[in-house]
C-alpha cells in the first residue's frame, strides 16, 4: 500500500492484519479505491486451520474487503490442513503458482519450437511488466525433446542461442557439442565438450550424472 512499485509481485502469508485492533485493515479501506487494479500481483494466503485474530483479519477481513471493492490483480489461496506454524512451507509454493500462473511454458509450445517458446515469454514479460528471458531449463527441455526427432541443423541454432544466453551452463555446451557431433564437426564438438566438462567441474557440487557423459563424449571426439 505504501510503495507497490518496489516489487513485481507480493505474497502475503498469513499477514498480521490483526495488529493494533486491525489497524492495517483500516489503511486498506482508506487507501485502496473501488475498482482498484493491482499492477503488481498480490496473493494473500492463510492456513485452513488458522482461526482467531488471523482468520478474522484475513479470510474475514481483507478478502471480503477486496471483493467488496471489486479490486483486480489479486488472489486468495487457502492452504488446506495446516495451522499457522506450518503454513509458510506450502504457502510459498502455492503463492508463487498463484502469482505467476502462466510462467511455465506449455508442452505444446515446446513441441512447436523456439519461436513459439520465445513468443510465450514475450507475452509473459508484457503481462508481468519486466523482461522474462527463456530459462536455462526450458532450453534444455526444448533441445532434449527435439534431439531424436529433428535434423541437427534445426537444433544447432537453438543450442547456439542457448550457449550465448547462458555461457556458464555446462549442459548448454554439452548439447551444443552433441549437435556438432551429429553433424560430424568433431573439432567444434570437442571444444564444446571441453567447455562443458570445465564448467561442470567448477561447480561446488558437480553433477556426476552429467559430468560422466560429458567426459565420455569428449573421449569419443578426441579419438
Amino acid at each position: 500500500m505504501e510503495k507497490p512499485e518496489l516489487f513485481a509481485a507480493y505474497i502475503a502469508i498469513s499477514p498480521s492484519l490483526w495488529w493494533n485492533n486491525q489497524e492495517p485493515l483500516g489503511w486498506a479501506q482508506d487507501r485502496i479505491p473501488d475498482g482498484a487494479e493491482f499492477r503488481q500481483r498480490l496473493v494473500i494466503t492463510q492456513g485452513a486451520l488458522e482461526g482467531g485474530s488471523i482468520g478474522n483479519s484475513v479470510k474475514g477481513g481483507i478478502v471480503p474487503l477486496l471483493e467488496e471493492k471489486k479490486a483486480k490483480g489479486w488472489a486468495y489461496v487457502e492452504i488446506p490442513g495446516v495451522s499457522h506454524y506450518y503454513t509458510p512451507y506450502k504457502a510459498l509454493y502455492e503463492g508463487l503458482q498463484a502469482a505467476f500462473p502462466d510462467f511455465a511454458v506449455p508442452q505444446n509450445k515446446l513441441n512447436e519450437g523456439l519461436a513459439a517458446v520465445k513468443k510465450h515469454y514475450a507475452s509473459v514479460s508484457a503481462d508481468y511488466g519486466y523482461t522474462v528471458s527463456v530459462p536455462d531449463d526450458v532450453y534444455a527441455a526444448l533441445v532434449r525433446g527435439w534431439f531424436n526427432s529433428h535434423d541437427p541443423g534445426e537444433i544447432l541454432f537453438i543450442t547456439a542461442e542457448w550457449t550465448t544466453t547462458y555461457p556458464r551452463s555446462a549442459i548448454a555446451w554439452y548439447f551444443h557439442g552433441r549437435t556438432y557431433q551429429l553433424s560430424n564437426d568433431l573439432n567444434k564438438a570437442r571444444d564444446c565438450f571441453q567447455k562443458a566438462v570445465a564448467l561442470e567441474q567448477t561447480r561446488i557440487l558437480p553433477d556426476s550424472e552429467w559430468l560422466n557423459p560429458m567426459r565420455e563424449r569428449l573421449k569419443d571426439v578426441t579419438k
